[in-house]
């Protein structure tokens, strides 16, 4: 059992699946998530975000998709768990079947780079490792996203000047997250407010 916020959430352990980082927390402590949303976790894996996120918003009205059927079934036993009501769907960002927009579209994606030199172990998240993989997945979001709704992810910090170039027309903020005085930051939230 893995329990992340202080206790107030729970977690199966999974050997197929990593063990949450605090990039997910990170990234849904920065939501911001008003009373009954509709909420959108893209990519949610075993579902981190959604928990945290469902745990700090308890009115929001959150659904997952991932492309990994593994994933989605254990984000569900994990939202038993905690007793939350999220809807969870296998669905493929590239070519998603839903009709909803949302209020809130957010995403921890599967985010290394292989022009840097990272791969992705699984061919199905292969899609958001390249630099187009990268806008292709934030474009998939804002098209889910309803008019005044907002998209927020987190990324890489040496993703950032792709982001700003590719979404610098819309209204977007990059902030850092600095954990260390003596180093740089590692990671960037982004938040982009499409209409």
């Amino acid at each position: 059992m893995i329990t992340l916020l202080n206790g107030g959430i729970k977690m199966h352990k999974s050997n197929k699946f990593s063990n949450p980082s605090q990039d997910g927390i990170w990234l849904a402590e920065s939501l911001n998530i008003k009373p009954n949303q509709s909420c959108l976790d893209v990519g949610c894996g075993t579902g981190v975000v959604s928990l945290c996120a469902k745990f700090l918003y308890p009115s929001s009205q959150i659904t997952g998709i991932d492309i990994q059927s593994q994933a989605i079934s254990l984000a569900k036993q994990n939202s038993i768990l905690n007793n939350f009501n999220i809807n969870w769907l296998v669905d493929d960002i590239t070519n998603n079947s839903l009709e909803q927009k949302f209020d809130v579209v957010f995403s921890n994606p599967p985010f290394h780079r292989s022009d840097k030199g990272f791969s992705s172990k699984n061919n199905e998240k292969a899609f958001s490792t390249t630099k187009e993989g990268v806008i292709n997945w934030i474009n998939n979001m804002l098209e889910l996203t309803a008019t005044n709704g907002t998209v927020h992810l987190i990324h890489h910090k040496q993703n950032e000047d792709i982001i700003y170039q590719a979404f610098s027309d819309y209204n977007l903020k990059i902030i850092p997250i600095i954990t260390s005085k003596s180093k740089p930051a590692k990671r960037i939230l982004i938040t982009i407010k499409p209409y």
